[in-house]
């Protein structure tokens, strides 16, 4: 069932990228993180957003330093669940 482990690997990845959020992290350290392209984290990012999780940035014009994206914890979306 490829469909179903595909899934499993996206929730996966939406709860690590949920948990660097939290702690705060740069587009690309959850790249190197996940070993997956700065592109895929950013539709994360967005299926996050959609789901409601307020994601901030540090962002400022002129900056040359990534921006760091924030979560707040209380709006943690997924419980970690332990491998069988």
């Amino acid at each position: 069932m490829p469909a179903r482990n595909q899934l499993v690997d996206l929730v996966k990845q939406l709860q690590a990228i949920e948990s660097m959020l939290i702690a705060g992290s740069t587009v690309f350290v959850m790249a190197e993180e996940l070993v997956i392209s700065d592109r895929q984290v950013r539709r994360l990012l967005n299926h996050l957003r959609e789901l409601g999780v307020e994601i901030r940035s540090n962002y400022k014009a002129g900056n040359q330093e990534a921006a760091v994206l924030t979560a707040k914890k209380s709006t943690r979306l997924f419980n970690k669940v332990a491998d069988n």
